[in-house]
């Protein structure tokens, strides 16, 4: 798994470069064209730019995220829920267009809850210097029974690292209910597994589509900064020597 999302990482990041480089290139080729050290500069810039280090948002898998399992017919409601662990009376629910008018955002299924809980344990773990973004839709049923309201927490082990909580609703209405947590290099909870927790304070809860990113810096040259600075000048300067040199040719 940790072999896949670094594999995942370092294929974005060289993405990334090449086409910052092409589009680098392409830009100094049409106003500088001076071939060979146009291409020199143009690769500093980038590398330049990427010494400083680049962030890349990476989802984060969660299972059953849009609550399509275990299917079920239009209108059934079914307790279980597969891959998260629940509390009270609390289930997935395929709604009629009357029930829910705006519909499920993401396929046909949701998960209610009224008055109980969801959690799921995931695979990856709290990692330093990371910035994580938990987002699940709220919907708020068209009939009539109302969310009284819910708590979005994200946790690392038993502890939770961040929630969120939003009182009622309009009816027919789908909201977006968001939680977000930098890890730092000193957090206590490092290499804790993380989880998700879907908690309703009573009335009905309803929500699909739940996803987390995990948004790292990565630093891919120990360069300091002071010599990044000079290598961009350079850059820069060699630019302004191009420039000149060609308005004097013409």
């Amino acid at each position: 798994k940790a072999c896949a999302n670094l594999f995942s990482l370092t294929s974005h990041v060289c993405e990334f470069f090449h086409l910052w480089h092409d589009t680098c290139f392409s830009f100094f080729r049409r106003h500088f064209p001076v071939g060979g050290i146009v291409r020199t500069i143009s690769v500093a810039l980038a590398a330049t730019l990427l010494m400083a280090g680049t962030a890349l948002a990476v989802p984060i898998t969660i299972l059953n995220n849009s609550f399509e399992s275990p299917a079920l017919g239009l209108g059934g409601f079914s307790p279980p829920v597969t891959s998260w662990t629940i509390t009270g009376t609390t289930g997935v629910w395929h709604p009629l267009g009357s029930q829910l008018s705006q519909g499920p955002t993401d396929l046909l299924q949701v998960a209610y809850s009224n008055g109980g809980t969801l959690i799921q344990a995931l695979s990856a773990t709290l990692t330093a210097n990371t910035k994580y973004t938990l987002d699940v839709d709220l919907l708020s049923r068209s009939d009539g029974l109302v969310n009284f309201s819910s708590t979005l927490e994200l946790l690392a082990g038993n502890n939770v690292l961040a929630s969120s909580i939003i009182h009622g609703g309009v009816a027919g209405t789908n909201v977006l209910q968001e939680v977000s947590f930098f890890a730092a290099s000193n957090n206590a909870f490092l290499g804790q597994q993380l989880g998700i927790e879907l908690i309703s304070g009573g009335g009905q809860s309803d929500w699909d589509n739940v996803r987390l990113d995990a948004t790292t810096r990565i630093t891919l040259n120990p360069t300091p900064e002071p010599a990044s600075l000079a290598l961009l000048s350079l850059g820069l300067a060699g630019l302004g020597f191009i420039r000149r040199r060609k308005q004097k040719a013409a």
